[in-house]
């Protein structure tokens, strides 16, 4: 791999601008003479200037946060410093106990030490303010692993760069500049700061594992640099599976098609008329426009519908991952702004992968609604059981199917469902406005478990008052997720006193207007209410509708997009300086 892949590949997103431009460089010395070096290596001090003063400032943040571990004093536990001699001190007594008991025979026993212990133990296990400082404790040593990669990468590229000036005009002009100006420049001369400091870090982690009662190498390896990427051999597994996938999902896709053209020339003799009875499932399955229109398509229409949500879902995972290679390829760290472990998380190899085996089951369920003489179960019960599948691959509790995602996806869930409570993160705001946009998952999931459980039970031609109820449910989980959402803008409303929360509830409470109107409209429209009654709640129903829909579009142009208005509510510093 050449230099310039190396360095592009090992950059730090949020640093981009900090680092040397390696290429303006190479390609710079390439077109100056060799009587106009000065101009060159004017350039090469101002570049090194950048980078140093960057470096600097860098290690002064992480010895002052260093400090502050060893002067402040979390209520009821110890600094970092105290604790380390707090560690070689039990150290000392437990070896001197030792040579003690070899000497007199074991008469001699550590209780001195073992008392000192115990009250550690004691101060410490539980205890909240221990928890964050060794929360602070590892995120340091992240970003001193980061500091390091830093100066090591800049250093290289300047030596290569003057190795390169020498090669090309015969000269030992760059190897002077090299000793004289960037051997002694503080890029250099203080290079053994990080390490030094991840030591001292390394040793109050280890004892903190210890005082826990947890596996100090388990807990040191969580300290480890995060790949850059997945391992070769990993990776062409992950592209092997997802070949394979790939395969099947085109296999599968072509029977269903085959499987739906032929049902479809079979004469279809069970649609419900207007005066016939017909079951709450089929009330379900054609109580809504179904996505295949046309009479041939009669027997196909339900299966789709009872497959919708789900496949909204595994639409949603490969656009994901789709975002997650763009997002890597335009240098967004999006491992920072979901707070994500940046040692343990997915790439967009393993979601194409899990969409990919999803895919794979949501045809098999689809072929078994299809072909029911062959699979002698009830129509809707492929649906419900790969509805189920997805909630237990959620709420495994084994480390299996990557556990580390599945825990940050529930943990933000419950944040989500309890935001009021807590401060709202980038993360949690991101998944709710997910689920706005699958709300119809939700919707339709709640109708499949329904309609399952009243298969068989006969109703009149339009819905009696207990149908009228499950119409308020409707409603009710229409309502859930702008709901999350409004209590999400009210709580930063109230943690930051910014009006534009308030705007954003409000943006959010229209939907709850274009809910009620349609609920109403179907109240009116099953009971069989006055014409002026339907008319006036379906007149509602649109107002509310196109109201509701230009406040969301006109909010994501004007304010989440800021289109043609600039910079907007973004931060003066901006990574990334394309304006629509």
């Amino acid at each position: 791999m050449r230099f310039s892949e190396l360095l592009a590949a090992h950059t730090i997103p949020e640093w981009k601008r900090k680092y040397v431009c390696y290429g303006v460089l190479l390609s710079e010395y390439q077109t100056y003479l060799k009587a106009a070096h000065q101009e060159f290596f004017r350039c090469c001090e101002n570049e090194l200037t950048k980078v140093t003063c960057f470096y600097s400032a860098k290690l002064l943040e992480a010895k002052r946060r260093m400090a502050e571990f060893g002067s402040c004093s979390p209520v009821g536990t110890a600094p970092l410093e105290t604790m380390m001699m707090m560690t070689m001190m039990m150290s000392q007594e437990e070896t001197e106990a030792q040579q003690a008991q070899t000497t007199h025979g074991g008469r001699c026993s550590g209780r001195h030490g073992d008392h000192n212990m115990s009250d550690l133990l004691r101060v410490c296990r539980g205890n909240p303010d221990f928890q964050q400082l060794r929360l602070a404790t590892s995120e340091l040593h992240l970003s001193l692993l980061y500091l390091q990669s830093y100066q090591q990468l800049n250093y290289n590229a300047f030596s290569k760069i003057m190795k390169k000036y020498d090669t090309k005009f015969e000269s030992e002009r760059g190897q002077w500049w090299k000793t004289e100006v960037l051997d002694t420049s503080l890029l250099c001369t203080d290079c053994h700061w990080p390490h030094q400091l991840m030591e001292k870090l390394e040793v109050g982690l280890s004892l903190m594992v210890h005082l826990e009662g947890e596996d100090r190498q388990k807990a040191l390896q969580s300290l480890r640099a995060p790949k850059r990427g997945l391992p070769q051999s990993e990776q062409k597994w992950i592209m092997f599976r997802i070949g394979v996938v790939c395969g099947l999902l085109i296999t599968l896709l072509l029977l269903i098609f085959i499987t739906a053209q032929v049902n479809t020339e079979i004469p279809w003799e069970e649609k419900p008329s207007s005066s016939s009875s017909f079951s709450s499932s089929s009330f379900f399955f054609y109580s809504f426009n179904p996505v295949v229109q046309g009479p041939d398509w009669g027997r196909v229409s339900p299966s789709l519908r009872a497959h919708r949500g789900c496949f909204l879902l595994l639409e949603f995972l490969l656009l994901l991952g789709a975002s997650l290679h763009l997002w890597h390829h335009s240098g967004v760290n999006h491992v920072l702004i979901f707070q994500l472990d940046p040692r343990e998380h997915l790439s967009h190899q393993h979601l194409f992968q899990v969409a990919g085996a999803l895919g794979v089951c949501w045809c098999c369920s689809v072929l078994a609604c299809l072909c029911p003489p062959l699979v002698t179960m009830p129509p809707l019960l492929p649906p419900v059981l790969l509805h189920c599948l997805l909630l237990l691959l959620l709420l495994n509790p084994t480390p299996t199917c990557y556990p580390h995602a599945r825990r940050w996806l529930r943990d933000v869930l419950l944040r989500v469902v309890t935001a009021p409570l807590w401060p709202v993160a980038f993360a949690d705001c991101w998944l709710s406005d997910q689920l706005n946009s699958l709300s119809p998952l939700l919707l339709d999931l709640w109708h499949l478990f329904c309609s399952y459980g009243n298969t068989g039970s006969d109703t009149s031609d339009y819905l009696p008052a207990e149908q009228v109820s499950s119409l308020a449910v409707t409603c009710l989980i229409q309502c859930l997720p702008p709901w999350l959402r409004l209590v999400q803008c009210l709580r930063q409303f109230w943690d930051t006193r910014d009006i534009i929360h308030l705007l954003n509830a409000g943006k959010y409470s229209t939907v709850f207007l274009m809910v009620m109107f349609a609920g109403l409209y179907n109240r009116a429209r099953v009971q069989l209410g006055q014409v002026w009654e339907v008319n006036v709640c379906v007149y509602l129903w649109a107002v509310s509708t196109c109201f509701s829909v230009l406040v969301c579009v006109s909010w994501d142009l004007l304010m989440d997009w800021t289109l043609l208005q600039g910079h907007g509510l973004l931060r003066k510093e901006l990574l990334y300086t394309h304006e629509v």
